[in-house]
C-alpha cells in the first residue's frame, strides 16, 4: 500500500533492502492507535506492528539485504516442508499447484505437456529470460482453467485464477505474464482492466513473449480438440522469418479458416510470414495455402 503496487498481493511482492529497512522505521515510530486508521490493516495487529517493524528494521540494518521478497507462508508451512520427502521438496511449487489446478479443473488430463512439446518450435532458439521457460509450462497447464466459463468472460475468469489465485513460486512479473499469456489464449481485449494490470507488470519484452506464448497455444487448442492424436498430426515449424503448419497428408481438413487465422495472428506476433503445408512423405512439401 505504501508502494501502491498495482497488484494487491502480498506474497511474491519484492522492494530494495534499504526501502524495506526504511519503511520498518516507519511503521515502527507510530503508535498503534494511527496504524489502527491505515486501511487494510488488521485493528488485531495494530498493537504489535511497532514492535515487530523495530525488530525487522534492526535484522535488515544487520543484514544489508538487496531485496526483500514477502512470503504469505509462516511456520506451519515450513514445518510441513520439513517433513515432504527429498522428492516432494525437488519440485517446482508453482508448477505443481498449475498441474494438481488442471487436472480438477481442466478437461484433458496431461494435455498442458503435450501443448508444451508442440509449441516448442516456436520458442526454438528465442533470446527470452530464462525464467520464462517455467513459465511456458505453467501457462500450458493452466491453458484450459476457464473453459467452465461463459465463452465472452474465460479471459478474465483465466486472468482472475493467476493474478488472484493462492500460488508460490512466482512473484508479481510471473502473474502478469501467465495472466496476459491466458487472456490470448482465451480471445480477451488487450484493452481490459486486468489485461492492463497484467502489461503493466511486465516489461516491453515481456509482454511481447507473453502474447506470442498466448497465440501459439491459442493455435495449438484449436488444432488439438484436447486430442493428442491431433497434434501429431499438426506441426509448427519456423524457418528463418516463416512459420509453417505443416499438415500430414489426409488431415487437410484440420486446417480450417478458424486454424488459419489463428496461425497468422501467431505469425503476425513474431513478425513472420505464415503458411500451411502438405507433408506427402519425409523428403517432399507441398504448399497448399499460404
Amino acid at each position: 500500500m505504501q508502494k501502491n503496487a498495482v497488484l494487491q498481493i502480498l506474497h511474491g511482492f519484492s522492494i530494495g533492502g534499504a526501502e524495506a529497512e526504511n519503511l520498518a522505521g516507519l511503521i515502527a515510530a507510530q503508535e498503534p492507535e494511527s496504524l489502527a486508521k491505515v486501511r487494510d490493516v488488521p485493528s488485531r495487529r495494530a498493537g504489535t506492528l511497532p514492535l515487530a517493524a523495530l525488530i525487522l528494521q534492526n535484522i535488515l540494518k544487520i543484514m544489508k539485504p538487496k531485496r526483500v521478497i514477502t512470503s504469505s507462508l509462516g511456520l506451519r508451512e515450513g514445518i510441513a516442508y520439513k517433513h515432504l520427502s527429498d522428492q516432494k521438496k525437488q519440485e517446482d511449487p508453482f508448477i505443481s499447484a498449475a498441474r494438481e489446478m488442471a487436472e480438477i479443473g481442466g478437461r484433458f488430463k496431461e494435455h498442458g505437456d503435450r501443448l508444451m512439446d508442440w509449441i516448442a518450435p516456436v520458442f526454438k532458439g528465442s533470446k527470452a529470460p530464462a525464467f520464462m521457460e517455467r513459465l511456458y509450462y505453467g501457462t500450458c497447464l493452466l491453458s484450459d482453467i476457464a473453459w467452465r466459463g461463459h465463452p465472452d468472460f474465460r479471459a478474465e475468469r483465466a486472468m482472475m485464477e493467476i493474478l488472484y489465485g493462492r500460488f508460490v513460486g512466482v512473484d508479481h512479473r510471473d502473474r502478469g505474464f501467465v495472466g496476459l499469456a491466458l487472456n490470448q489464449i482465451n480471445g480477451g481485449s488487450q484493452n481490459s482492466r486486468l489485461a492492463r494490470l497484467c502489461r503493466s507488470l511486465l516489461s516491453a519484452e515481456e509482454v511481447k513473449q507473453a502474447l506470442v506464448l498466448g497465440a501459439a497455444l491459442r493455435l495449438g487448442h484449436r488444432v488439438s480438440g484436447g486430442t493428442s492424436k491431433l497434434l501429431k498430426r499438426v506441426r509448427l515449424k519456423s524457418s528463418g522469418d516463416h512459420l509453417v503448419l505443416e499438415v500430414d497428408d489426409g488431415f487437410e481438413t484440420i486446417v480450417n479458416d478458424v486454424v488459419e487465422r489463428r496461425l497468422k495472428a501467431l505469425a503476425d506476433q513474431m513478425h513472420l510470414t505464415s503458411s500451411v503445408e502438405l507433408a506427402l512423405n519425409e523428403t517432399s512439401n507441398i504448399a497448399i495455402k499460404g
